[in-house]
């Protein structure tokens, strides 16, 4: 019997083969999926919000701006390194 490299081959009788992935494969699978999830739920997140501007432009109501930060970028860093 031909084994693949990284699928492992479970014969319960003649007709039924069950094919079981390794661990480092489904670690991989599920970090790449993660990883494309993340990025379309940050594209869509902005898709909609830009959509959302345009409709307040086109009733003619202020469209809401981006908070502006009010703390330094030197103090941020700061505290990070202390905490």
């Amino acid at each position: 019997m031909k084994t693949l490299r990284h699928i492992h081959d479970i014969k319960l009788n003649d007709y039924l083969k069950i094919k079981i992935m390794e661990e480092s494969i489904m670690g991989i699978m599920w970090f790449m999926l993660f990883s494309i999830g993340l990025i379309v739920m940050v594209i869509y997140l902005r898709k909609y919000t830009n959509i959302e501007r345009m409709a307040l432009i086109e009733k003619g109501e202020q469209p809401f701006q981006m908070k502006q930060s009010n703390t330094s970028i030197p103090l941020r860093f700061s505290l990070l390194f202390i905490g």
